[in-house]
């Protein structure tokens, strides 16, 4: 049988799948194969598999070895991605090409198929577009693009707050509440607060650090520094004590730190935490969005520190850098860029040189006309919210940490679900990971019979133990924990 576009994206995904889990080699081989399948294709169908293939191979290549991708290489993969027109491409291809260009840092392009995908997500499930609408608020937030950011997140938050215990909330909760913080900084205070209290209520408190970081960014805001410290080392002692926690979230926490101590005029310990938050980012090469970007804001806070204390001309050097480092990205965000750029301009002012503070200024100017040339979400936010029929989410200590690969929690995901399609009960959605667990998500018509069919699996396969399952009808819920063996 010829070959599909479907079965050689699906190929693509795979190949993706490969390269999350660090698997470069099983990625090539993966890519191989779909440009050996992709010779059958109708000719209709080649313009969007080499746009699809040729990024593919671009996330593998920045992962593995980011020297080697050039512009040539972006510029192609660019030039032949304009030749796909995002209204009338399939959703696995619209899929697909979200998924690779956030990875590659580029939430601007993203946010075409993006969209797409949520105008065929209208058709589903309420919880398909609540998905499509916390993918696409990241998509907005990563361009520093609170106000759009807003639209999307308020309108998944909607949804999932009708689907009980749905593992997205939280994320969906701290979403909303950066994009609001600086306009509204009490409704994000009590967003934070929640997001935190449901992985606390879980136990999941690596999950929470997030939240309680941002706790303690609104209570550096508002001066109130002792709480804000509080959070900090809340998050320093889970992080710390976390083998597994990736150098950027460490960094990340000793740059907070440096702004709550800059605030309080504590500039020789403000100056400690950036340079320690400096050392740690430093060495990462930046491959993914927010590595560069916790780079880039350390850089603005020793700029900021060394600006509070009078030092003008070495601040200016340092707004130079952190800007510079939010440019390397193709889609930059835009927000930091300008603060950096205010930044600069006010140092610059100080030290009189108003020559150089028209063209900073010039910059900002012509950067903000970037970020109002982007259109917002067009989706009906009113419209009717329905909680799903049935769910059955079963949530596994497979996390981020454990070493589990996202292939070896989809092949259990994909193990229930065969179970579930033959008898026309319900199918895997898909999962969601968090440093504590996976959690593997199913939709059908009745939750209770959806969980006796798949029991026994849960009962006798060993990768299940100490599984917590959430059997939901509508609004109503029950849990069951899935036991562990006995060892003699």
């Amino acid at each position: 049988m010829p070959a599909s576009l479907e079965d050689c994206l699906g190929i693509l995904f795979h190949a993706l799948s490969e390269c999350r889990n660090v698997h470069f080699d099983q990625a090539k081989r993966a890519l191989a194969v779909a440009l050996a399948r992709a010779v059958e294709l109708p000719e209709e169908s080649r313009v969007e598999f080499r746009a699809a293939f040729l990024y593919s191979m671009l996330l593998v290549q920045s992962r593995q070895a980011p020297e080697t991708v050039t512009a040539e290489v972006r510029s192609k993969a660019s030039n032949l991605l304009d030749e796909c027109k995002a209204s009338e491409s399939s959703e696995l291809f619209s899929v697909l090409m979200f998924d690779v260009l956030m990875e590659l840092g580029e939430p601007r392009r993203a946010i075409l198929f993006g969209e797409r995908a949520l105008a065929m997500a209208v058709e589903q499930k309420s919880v398909s577009i609540g998905d499509w609408l916390w993918k696409i608020g990241l998509c907005y937030a990563r361009q520093g693009l609170r106000d759009h950011a807003t639209i999307a997140y308020r309108g998944a938050a909607r949804i999932f707050r009708n689907e009980n215990a749905d593992p997205r909330l939280p994320a969906v909760l701290i979403g909303l509440g950066n994009s609001i913080r600086k306009s509204q900084p009490a409704e994000a205070e009590a967003l934070y607060k929640e997001a935190a209290s449901l992985w606390e209520a879980k136990g999941q408190m690596e999950s929470a650090t997030p939240a309680w970081s941002n706790l303690g960014i609104v209570c550096s805001d508002q001066g109130r520094f002792e709480e804000a410290i509080q959070y900090y080392e809340r998050v320093r002692q889970v992080r710390e004590s976390s083998p597994g926690t990736p150098p950027v979230q460490i960094g990340r926490l000793y740059n907070n730190l440096a702004g709550c101590y800059r605030k309080m005029k504590r500039f020789a310990e403000a100056h400690q935490a950036v340079e320690r938050a400096i050392k740690i980012l430093t060495p990462l090469v930046p491959q993914k969005p927010e590595e560069v970007n916790a780079i880039a804001s350390a850089l603005g806070t020793k700029g900021m520190i060394l600006a509070e204390e009078g030092r003008d001309p070495e601040a200016v050097e340092w707004f130079r850098r952190a800007c510079a480092e939010f440019e390397k990205q193709p889609n930059p965000n835009l927000e930091s860029v300008i603060e950096e750029l205010e930044h600069e301009a006010a140092a610059l002012r100080r030290l009189n040189c108003l020559d150089e503070v028209r063209s900073v200024e010039d910059r900002i100017e012509s950067v903000r006309k970037r970020a109002a040339a982007i259109p917002s979400i067009s989706h009906d936010m009113d419209a009717p919210v329905q909680p799903t029929e049935a769910a059955l989410l079963v949530e596994l200590e497979r996390g981020i940490r454990s070493g589990a690969t996202e292939r070896d929690v989809a092949e259990l995901g994909l193990c229930v679900n065969e179970n579930l399609r033959e008898r026309k009960l319900g199918e895997w959605w898909g999962v969601v990971r968090s440093p504590e667990c996976s959690t593997l998500i199913y939709y059908g018509t009745d939750a209770q019979e959806m969980y006796q069919a798949i029991e026994p699996t849960l009962r006798t396969d060993a990768r299940f133990e100490g599984a917590r399952v959430t059997i939901r009808q509508r609004s109503e819920q029950s849990e069951i924990m899935i036991p562990r063996r006995m060892v003699n």
